[in-house]
This record gives structure tokens, sequence and C-alpha cells, in this order.
């Protein structure tokens, strides 16, 4: 069983993470933020194309993309660790099958070039494909690598499941094991990009939204996942989260504040969703409530923010946390 922690940015995913860290039985891999499912060019976006699209001209840009996005995130968010990389992307895009050639296209953006899609070239292209060559030497060496492929969603799944078992098992994660990642999936479709494992499962966090603004307009480093100078951008963006978020199967949802208010009952949903009987053998250690209370309420920890509390219980009611009058330590808490 391969578990996912997600959310939207500081909604309190590591909350999870860290009560779910208490258990023996869990290999946490909180070290590795292995986002390359869902990422923009990553194997969701990939799968698309390949898959779904039938774009004759997008195959070739979506694996390049890929490429690139492989070189740079993995290179980024693994380092080292990563060192064996580009060739599991190889060998991954040598497993899909496509057709190669070295070739061009006017209308491939990896191809296009600000000289030869100028009006003025267009036209000379058209007209004499010599007297572009003389205008442009160049010309000839444009060129490259160029890849082709329609395929079906079974063989892309199963290569993509090889790719991805590469690349773990080169950082010592066995899938064979019930592994804990942070973010493997998005929060808005957490379903997507499941295919390519093996019992996998997502726990999507979310927040109170004015807790969300407060702490971001108030902590340095936690304001830029989201628009929090204007409070009538932030509305607009988180309304557009929560009414593209499609939860299916094999996903929990948990609301931060529930966490800390009510701990015992949240706790049990998430036990049941892993398939666990028993309580965490070091509960506490990593995630306690009366410690993170202090990170809820922030309209009475950082007042002056009035206007903007307004905005936001007039535009996004239904997502409003109903805080008790008064916090319950845990050890009085209700099981």
């Amino acid at each position: 069983m391969i578990i996912s922690t997600c959310g939207f940015g500081n909604t309190g995913a590591s909350a999870v993470l860290d009560f779910l860290r208490g258990y023996s039985t869990l290999s946490i891999q909180d070290k590795i933020e292995f986002q390359l499912v869902h990422m923009p060019d990553g194997l969701v976006d990939l799968k698309n194309i390949l898959v779904y699209s039938g774009d004759r001209v997008g195959s070739n840009a979506a694996i390049q993309r890929f490429y690139n996005l492989s070189k740079s995130m993995l290179a980024f968010r693994l380092g080292s660790a990563g060192c064996d990389f580009q060739k599991y992307t190889s060998d991954f895009i040598s497993d899909l099958n496509p057709v190669f050639w070295n070739g061009y296209s006017n209308y491939d953006p990896y191809d296009i070039s600000a000289i030869n899609h100028s009006g003025l070239t267009g036209k000379i292209q058209r007209l004499s494909r010599g007297l572009l060559r003389k205008i442009n030497p160049n010309f000839h060496n444009k060129f490259k690598n160029r890849y082709f492929l329609m395929t079906d969603e079974k063989s892309f799944d199963e290569a993509a499941k090889i790719y991805i078992n590469k690349i773990f098992t080169s950082l010592n994660v066995n899938q064979d094991e019930d592994v804990v990642m942070d973010m493997l999936f998005s929060g808005v479709t957490p379903n997507a990009g499941m295919e390519f494992f093996e019992d996998p499962k997502a726990i999507v966090v979310y927040r109170d939204p004015v807790d969300l603004f407060i702490r971001a307009n108030t902590h340095q480093g936690t304001n830029g996942f989201f628009p929090c100078s204007d409070v009538r951008q932030f509305v607009r963006y988180y309304r557009m989260l929560m009414d593209k978020t499609v939860i299916k199967n094999n996903v929990l949802t948990v609301q931060y504040e529930d966490l800390i208010y009510n701990y015992y009952p949240t706790t049990q949903k998430i036990m049941d969703f892993i398939g666990r009987t028993e309580r965490p053998e070091n509960e506490f250690k990593f995630f306690n409530p009366d410690i993170s209370v202090k990170y809820t309420r922030a309209d009475l920890t950082y007042p002056g923010h009035d206007e903007e509390i307004e905005c936001i219980k007039a535009n996004l009611p239904e997502f409003l946390y109903s805080f008790p009058e008064n916090y319950t330590p845990v050890a009085d808490q209700a099981r």
C-alpha cells in the first residue's frame, strides 16, 4: 500500500503525516517530494496527450517536455539519489515504443524560433526553400530527434509502473511495504495517477480559509502558495480549487481543525482508512493537538483583518470551520 498526504499549500497535510509517523509499521518517506505524477508536463499530462488526445504534433512536444521536466525537477528534488534517473526516463519512453526520426515542424513549439516563424521568413520559406537556406545557413541544423506516439491506456500504465518502480527502488522505497509520501497525488484530483501504483490511497487535508489567509499574511515564507495580498483574489482562488476538486474511491478527506478539536474520531477515520486497528505506538510524539491548537483561530491571534475576514465569510461560508468556544485538551476529549 502506498499512502499520500495531499493538500493545497499550508492546509495541514503535514499534520496527518506526523500522526502516521507514530506507527513503526509505516515507512515514512518524508525526505522525498515526488510530484512527477501530477506536475505540469508530468505523467498524467503525458498520458492525456499520448492516450486520449490523438494530436499528431502534440505527442512530440509532450515527450520533449516530459524529458525536460525529468531533468530539472528530479535532479532538484532527488539530488544525487536520482543519479540513474535520466536512464530510467529514456527506458520509459523506449518502452512506450514511439516512432522517432530527425525532423522539423513549423507547428511544434519545440521547433519554432523567432526568426523562422516570423511572417516575412514564413513567406520566403513558402516561396523558396533554397533562398531560406541562404538567409538562414543553420536551416539544416534544425533537424533533431522527433517522436510520434498514440498508445492505449493499458500499455502506458504498465510502462509507467515499471518506470516509477525503478525510481523508487533506487531511492530505497519498497512498494511491498506500507509507504507514506507527501504530495504524490494532487489535492484537487487525487485519483489522477493512482493507476500507476498498486493499492494507492490518498488523504486530502482541508483548512479553514480564514486561518489560511491570515496566516499567509502574517508569516513570511508561507505567502507564496496562493494570492494573499488581495482578499478578493484569494476568494476566487479558493473557490476555484474547491469547485474543481474531484474525490473518488481510495481517497479520504480530513479537516485540519478536526485533528485538533475532534482528535479521536478523526484519527480513527484515518486508522480505518489505512487498515490499522491499533493506535500509533508513538502517539503524540510527532503530532500533539495540545501544541498544534496554537496554529488555529488566527483571527484571534492576529487581529486587524476584520474586512478581509468578512469578505471570506460572505463568499466562502460552506468552507468555514465551526470552532468551539474553547479548546478541550486532548486527554479530556471524547473518544
